[in-house]
């Protein structure tokens, strides 16, 4: 039986391996009661259906009448993403919010609930569950200490996060904040009047974006992987008002601490760090400001996992990327336990890094195998669910033609293997897919759920 209360898996993997009766006995801090009356949803099409709706909604106070049938119009309270689900551009956003709190709760909130499962043939869920982030960090009891509250704000509304199983590995989607960077330069070539459809920007052009980490667990060891580590907390005001970052709530530490805390997890524990590049918002919270101002790493006992040529690159940027390589993020790497590479390696039993060099010199996307199935870690080789597509590349790439070859290579691989694609800094969409769509490969439908109305 899963222990909710504890590091990683108080997100339930199966519902088939969750206790009722432990269910029940959290019910009043959780919020999850009644939790084996649903059946299992989709983490990626977010389709979800209800085993007995109105037994659930009298439970919350309501009356069967005010419920009607099983497939409820919106403001209903229960409905499918099909029926309710607020169209952008030419596709749905399933909608999160499943029922309105109970009378008499004192909260406006709307309830949300996990997702499992899908045997739709184009999801290939497994047993993958993601939630709200808000619902995550917020909604969620931890045992006798509450978290602190750790959600990005941009789209803190619709964002989603990840976790499953695969094999001996337990993955878990885990968001560090926001910025928001220029959509022209995260676009590319890409014409404004397309890419606004897809993410509107504020008025200083910019769009919102994430900073989503990767947590990966050995259930038959004592490894604990993180992947990336965010921006920090060593830059200044100016710096951050530009980039309008987002730190993750909470008293204390920095950032990436108290996104850790979030799952029940400290820095101290974490044994490997996985670099995929130096970037400042990949590779700034590698390191932090000491009491003497001066900087030391963030990670002192893990072994640090990196591409010999990116480390090289950042040590001697070239003009173009010397703003995005900080001496301050790079030079405290002296003095940890650092692994260089030198090309695609596997690193540990199933899981694997392989290098790219179109976005920067000797960045590495990560591979995750393990019970059947697979999951991928894109960096900025995909940075949003919208660069899945081929044509869709940033400015900020050295080298378009390359990063085309890369991801060509990357997400043909992944449709042939029906991977999970996690994607860091999509402010809402934690993970796709690649399916075949008239004879070509496209972004599954849960990768295009963010833009503006049309019609």
């Amino acid at each position: 039986m899963l222990d909710l209360a504890h590091d990683l898996d108080v997100l339930p993997m199966n519902l088939d391996e969750i206790g009722t009766d432990s269910l029940e006995e959290r019910a009043p801090r959780l919020d999850l009661w009644q939790f084996q009356s649903w059946q299992r949803r989709c983490h990626l099409c977010s389709l979800f259906f209800c085993r007995q709706p109105r037994e659930l909604a009298a439970s919350f106070g309501r009356t069967q009448s005010a419920l009607g049938s099983e497939s409820n119009s919106p403001g209903q309270g229960l409905y499918s993403a099909s029926v309710g689900a607020p169209r952008l551009g030419r596709r749905y956003v399933p909608d999160l919010h499943f029922f309105p709190p109970r009378r008499g709760s004192g909260s406006e909130v709307p309830l949300r609930a996990p997702m499992v499962d899908c045997p739709h043939t184009c999801c290939n869920a497994g047993d993958a569950v993601i939630v709200p982030a808000d619902f995550l960090f917020r909604r969620v009891s931890w045992g006798e200490n509450p978290p602190r509250e750790g959600t990005n704000t941009v789209n803190s509304g619709q964002q989603q996060e990840f976790g499953s199983k695969f094999g001996r590995w337990q993955v878990l989607t885990l968001p560090c904040g926001g910025l928001s960077l220029d959509g022209g330069a995260m676009f590319g070539s890409v014409p404004r009047v397309l890419w606004q459809k897809l993410i509107s920007p504020d008025e200083e052009h910019r769009i919102p974006l994430a900073m989503r980490l990767l947590l990966i667990r050995d259930l038959d060891g004592d490894r604990l992987v993180l992947v990336d580590t965010g921006l920090g907390d060593k830059e200044d005001p100016s710096f951050c008002d530009r980039f309008a970052v987002e730190e993750p709530g909470g008293n204390g530490g920095t950032p990436l601490e108290r996104a850790l805390a979030t799952v029940g997890v400290e820095a101290r524990q974490v044994t490997d760090l996985v670099l995929t590049h130096l970037h400042f918002d990949h590779g700034g919270g590698v390191s932090r400001k000491s009491a003497d101002g001066t900087y030391e790493p963030a990670f002192p006992s893990a072994r640090h996992w990196l591409q010999r040529s990116n480390l090289e690159t950042a040590r001697e940027p070239s003009r173009r990327e010397r703003a995005s390589y900080l001496p301050r993020n790079v030079d405290p790497l002296a003095d940890v336990d650092l692994e260089l590479l030198d090309g695609d390696e596997e690193i540990f039993p199933g899981i694997s890094v392989e290098r790219c060099d179109g976005h920067t010199l000797g960045m590495q996307t990560l591979r995750l195998e393990g019970g059947g199935r697979v999951l991928r870690y894109l960096a900025d080789l995909a940075p949003t669910s919208h660069h899945l597509r081929l044509a869709f590349t940033m400015g900020y790439d050295i080298c378009a033609t390359t990063v085309l070859a890369e991801k060509e290579r990357t997400l043909r691989a992944a449709h042939e293997e029906e991977a999970l694609l996690v994607l860091e800094h999509d402010p809402v969409v934690a993970v796709s897919t690649i399916v075949d769509r008239g004879g070509k490969r496209v972004p599954g439908e849960a990768g295009v759920i963010e833009g503006s109305p049309e019609g």
